[in-house]
């Protein structure tokens, strides 16, 4: 049997030779571009290793750290390890998050400014704690983190119990991936004082964690009610944000549980469990699976999303599931390249809507081209 290397030579031959012959004839625009791409590779990768550096240089400073005489050493530890934690847990959510949410934090130390400066500037203020309470300092930093990302220019829209709800339990998941001491700080010192406020909060926090479970949360609720919030904004609508946020986790609900009805009885869910049509937007939910079974590959994808394009649905949402994640991305390609719809975002699933972990998703919108 041929090796790699054989095949490579016979179906590209002609093409390396090529090139091999243009970089000798231009051997600066050859070093130029090999050089450009090493440059961008480079790039790449201090983008992923920021965080880390940030932890690294806490954990060289924090021996220091502890003398007294090296008070800005103290300083310098805590917010090289505050932040580089912070960005390295956001970073991992950002994909899963709609599009603009999460951007690289910092902590800049406040001197010589009094209380009115800082609130002027409609700036979060943290009070970090002396250094043996890192944990306690984490969770207050991301939690204020999210609470600032969370609902970009749509905040006011959105009722505070449920959006403290959201970003309370996307908090809670970046405690449980630190570890225990986190997690009991965050539940101590940020969850607990959030029901003390509004008792309510603890009931759509356990809602939002079940339609997590399934990779309908980040996936497509928090989606759905940004767009919804960003339409009502200027209308009177507005006044029912409540409402149709609670309409939408309601249907999402009801869908997980036809869901997990329909594997245990074989039977299919019902056509009418798949879509909503809201005050603003009418969406509906494609599961993607089992390519195997798939009698036309992609096809019964497609013919179903020209459906609900024919049936008046605004937005389109793809979830697929984490064991055929690459069949997805072809479906996904595929009805934007054969239906009226817009590819809007794709995005990563925290779970899928088995339960497992991982998964990819997309949100279609009509063309009005």
């Amino acid at each position: 049997m041929p090796d790699p290397i054989t095949y490579i030579q016979a179906f590209f031959g002609a093409q390396l030779t090529a090139l091999s012959a243009w970089v000798q004839a231009h051997p600066l625009w050859g070093w130029g571009a090999f050089l450009l791409l090493i440059f961008l590779l480079i790039v790449g990768w201090v983008g992923d290793a920021l965080s880390s550096f940030d932890v690294l240089r806490a954990r060289i400073l924090r021996p220091l750290a502890r003398r007294r005489a090296f008070k800005r050493l103290t300083r310098a530890a805590k917010k090289y390890d505050i932040r580089g934690h912070v960005n390295k847990a956001v970073s991992q959510l950002q994909p899963q998050l709609p599009v603009g949410w999460i951007r690289p934090m910092d902590i800049e130390w406040v001197e010589n400014e009094n209380k009115e400066d800082f609130f002027l500037d409609n700036e979060i203020v943290v009070r970090v704690r002396p250094y043996d309470q890192q944990a306690r300092n984490f969770a207050a930093v991301a939690y204020q983190f999210l609470k600032k990302s969370f609902f970009p220019k749509v905040k006011k829209v959105i009722p505070e119990v449920q959006r403290e709800a959201a970003i309370l339990h996307v908090c809670g998941r970046i405690m449980d991936g630190r570890d225990k001491e986190a997690k009991e700080a965050f539940i101590d010192y940020v969850f607990e004082p959030a029901i003390d406020k509004k008792g309510k909060v603890a009931d759509y926090h356990h809602r939002y964690k079940e339609l997590d479970e399934r990779g309908l949360f980040t996936g497509l609720f928090l989606r759905e009610i940004q767009h919804i919030a960003e339409e009502v904004r200027t209308t009177p609508l507005r006044d029912k944000m409540g409402e149709e946020l609670n309409e939408s986790l309601k249907h999402l609900e009801e869908f997980v549980r036809q869901y997990k009805q329909a594997k245990e009885t074989k039977e299919p869910i019902k056509s009418y469990f798949w879509s909503r049509a809201g005050a603003v937007s009418k969406y509906a939910l494609m599961l993607v699976a089992h390519p195997e079974k798939a009698t036309g590959k992609a096809d019964q994808y497609i013919s179903r999303a020209r459906d609900y394009h024919t049936q008046g649905v605004d937005r389109l949402y793809i979830l697929g599931t984490a064991q055929e994640v690459g069949f997805a991305r072809r479906v996904i390609q595929s009805i934007e390249a054969n239906t009226g719809y817009r590819l809007d975002e794709q995005f990563e699933l925290c779970r899928d809507y088995r339960g497992s972990a991982g998964g990819v998703g997309a949100v279609f919108v009509k063309d009005s081209s």
